[in-house]
């Protein structure tokens, strides 16, 4: 949670996302509080109500986040850079 509000204040986000997708850091913080009870608590191996609905909305907040650093600063990846030393 402190990364994305510094996020927010370094790059002050100033039109909405270009999709439906809308930044809810409530919904953020009940994710990552999943996350610590599933490796710091009893959750790990078990069921994960809307685990698909979870994960959709961790990836869009990760596009959220790069779009936003784009923007601010011209971000870029730069795929060969990724997939580079990848043998098959």
């Amino acid at each position: 949670m402190k990364k994305s509000e510094s996020l927010h204040a370094i790059c002050k986000p100033h039109r909405p996302p270009r999709n439906e997708y809308r930044f809810d850091a409530a919904t953020l913080r009940q994710i990552d509080k999943l996350r610590q009870d599933i490796v710091h608590g009893d959750l790990l191996g078990g069921e994960i109500p809307e685990v698909e609905t979870k994960l959709a909305y961790l990836r869009e907040t990760w596009n959220y986040f790069f779009v936003m650093m784009h923007e601010s600063f011209g971000l870029q990846i730069d795929a060969a850079a990724i997939t580079a030393g990848k043998h098959p």
